[in-house]
């Protein structure tokens, strides 16, 4: 049988053990809860590389934001997601899950003060946690949620795009833990991430509308070129025709002077010779002002009047009819009456 001293010994001998047993059980337990923040921490990393990987692959603003307010509700596990863009300095829904279309037609975001919310954030740079009964908590009851996530979707320049909420209801925070400052770290890495993919989107947009035009322009000076280069061939082919007419028109002339008065079938030929080198000579002129810009000569003229003067030098077969209504409220008209008659 031990003497008192061996037993006082033994039993603070037990006394250090059990303490060290619940210092290993205290200290297990903090490892085990480290482990498990990490553990979580490592999941939400990886589906937060998913999400990007997939915004990389999407360059439609529309499909962005409905892959990015999904992913914040089945794979973060959020209850209800939204993103607000700003267009024309008004902040409008752009897409959302989790929220019941009705819910979403009861938001009236114009009647929404996000001005405190907005400062707040440009102040501290990372996303806001909102609860019921806080400072800010008149944004939440308008949004359907009484615990939520709030960030702005800046530019590189810290201009404004929008807005990204997730949030849980009351009643999810029953089976839930409340969010933590982890959440809302992880929380302002995505709305960065997010931020980013629309602007690129933007800017991919912005690029491709520039080449458009690039391109229809670039086509318009080729098609300019085109239609400059026919004009000097029109111009100098019209010239060289002349030369030519003329010398007919002169032949013509000089034949009808030798002609017999007797011979009408002679005399006849002649004149359609004459008829055909005006017509052809005309052409020619119509060829040379095709080929040169000419300035316009706009007067104030009666389209009645002018009509009748077109009408009139024109060659109108007997059996063709001809109605012309003009109304008086536009009888008097600005423009070029030769450019018109040559229409």
């Amino acid at each position: 049988m031990p003497s008192p001293e061996e037993y006082q010994n033994l039993q603070e001998r037990c006394s250090v053990l059990e303490n060290e047993v619940k210092r290993l059980v205290k200290t297990e337990k903090k490892l085990y809860s480290i482990k498990r923040k990490y553990d979580k921490e490592i999941i939400n990393l990886q589906k937060l590389q998913n999400l990007v990987h997939k915004l990389n692959l999407n360059f439609s603003l529309d499909e962005i934001v409905r892959i990015v307010c999904q992913a914040l509700v089945y794979e973060f596990e959020y209850e209800k997601s939204m993103i607000l863009l700003k267009e024309q300095n008004k902040f409008m829904i752009k897409a959302f899950t989790g929220y019941k279309e009705k819910e979403t037609k009861m938001i009236n975001i114009s009647q929404i003060n996000f001005d405190p919310v907005i400062d707040h954030l440009l102040r501290n740079q990372k996303a806001l946690l909102i609860q019921k009964g806080g400072s800010f908590d008149p944004v939440g009851d308008h949004m359907g949620l009484s615990t939520f996530l709030i960030s702005l979707l800046l530019t590189k320049e810290n201009h404004i795009m929008g807005l990204l909420l997730a949030g849980i209801s009351k009643e999810k925070l029953m089976l839930y833990s409340p969010l933590s400052e982890d959440d809302i770290n992880l929380f302002s890495t995505l709305s960065e991430q997010v931020a980013a993919s629309i602007e690129n989107t933007k800017l991919y947009h912005d690029l491709k509308n520039a080449y458009e035009e690039l391109k229809t322009t670039q086509n318009k000076l080729m098609s300019q070129e085109s239609l400059a280069a026919i004009g000097k061939l029109a111009s100098s082919v019209g010239h060289e025709l002349r030369n030519p007419l003329e010398s007919i028109k002169n032949v013509a002339y000089y034949f009808e002077k030798k002609l017999q008065p007797d011979n009408p079938t002679m005399k006849k030929f002649l004149e359609i010779l004459k008829k055909e080198v005006v017509r052809a000579n005309k052409i020619v002129t119509d060829i040379l002002d095709f080929s040169r810009v000419k300035r316009l000569n706009k007067a104030m003229v009666s389209l009645n009047q002018l009509f009748q003067d077109i009408l009139t030098s024109m060659d109108i077969d007997k059996r063709i009819k001809v109605n012309r209504e003009i109304p008086p409220s536009v009888d008097n008209i600005y423009l070029d009456p030769d450019r018109i008659k040559q229409v």
